[in-house]
């Protein structure tokens, strides 16, 4: 299972504001194809960044160098979302080289791109080159944001799929458990991202049997998603509006995934 909550990062620190006229027309398209991004459109996304990158292939300035190693990560995101694992590989490394020598080996652009390929090597189940690079990233992002803060919310996270994947189960709810202790104090107890670890964190005690733990943060994740189906909690027919739901996201192969979670919550309440 592929963790959600925030496993790679496509660019640290974008603002979605007015941009200057005078700004750099670089930079606008970058921001550009990072708000495709966001807005799911992940193929603009990616022709936009190629386009940069295309500008940028020649460029020498220490500006011009720092945009290019920023290009490079937000397209590793994309061909690692896209499963051309290669070269995601090969443009996280590039990113990276980047960073360290541009910017110092100690900042956050450096800790965001050994997350993310971290992230890649612990899907490729190359674990011994994936676990050195989360010790870097949870030592900068510790240093520098502070151990209790949305990034390390989000390395602990990280670490939790990462124990998962080697099936080191106890490990994993620790981290499941640092992750959410962490989400909820900065992002608040009912933020997206908090959600994301509450499921996590609740399928993996299901899957070790462990139905008093997982009840309530399935009932939890329920609770919170309800309204985003015009569903209240007090609804005498809330359950078959919900299975209604489910068999709704059925229909699409995208949304399977949050259709098996709901079905799983719901299968919750009478236990």
């Amino acid at each position: 299972m592929k963790a959600h909550f925030v496993t790679a990062v496509l660019a640290a620190g974008t603002a979605l504001c007015l941009t200057p006229a005078f700004a750099d027309p670089l930079e606008e398209q970058i921001t550009q194809a990072e708000q495709y991004y966001e807005q799911g459109d992940k193929k603009q996304s990616e022709k936009g960044f190629d386009a940069v990158l295309s500008k940028l292939a020649k460029a020498s300035s220490k500006e011009d160098q720092t945009q290019l190693a920023r290009v490079l990560n937000n397209l590793a995101v994309l061909y690692n979302e896209t499963n051309r694992n290669p070269k995601a590989e090969e443009y996280y490394k590039r990113a990276l080289g980047l960073r360290e020598k541009l910017l110092g080996p100690n900042t956050m652009e450096v800790a965001i791109t050994l997350n993310n390929l971290a992230n890649l090597y612990k899907d490729q189940k190359q674990f011994d080159k994936a676990e050195p690079l989360y010790r870097r990233a949870m030592a900068i992002g510790s240093k520098l944001e502070g151990p209790e803060s949305s990034y390390m919310a989000m390395c602990h996270f990280n670490m939790a799929s990462f124990y998962k994947s080697q099936n080191k189960l106890d490990l994993a709810v620790e981290s499941y458990k640092k992750s959410l202790s962490i989400g909820e104090k900065v992002m608040g107890p009912d933020n997206s991202h908090v959600m994301d670890i509450v499921i996590n964190l609740a399928e993996l005690y299901d899957e070790q049997g462990k139905t008093a733990e997982a009840k309530p943060l399935f009932m939890r994740y329920l609770k919170a998603t309800e309204p985003l189906f015009g569903i209240k909690d007090n609804d005498p027919n809330r359950t078959e509006k919900l299975k209604k739901v489910v068999a709704e996201m059925r229909k699409d192969k995208e949304m399977i995934g949050t259709a098996d979670r709901l079905d799983k919550a719901i299968s919750y309440q009478s236990k």
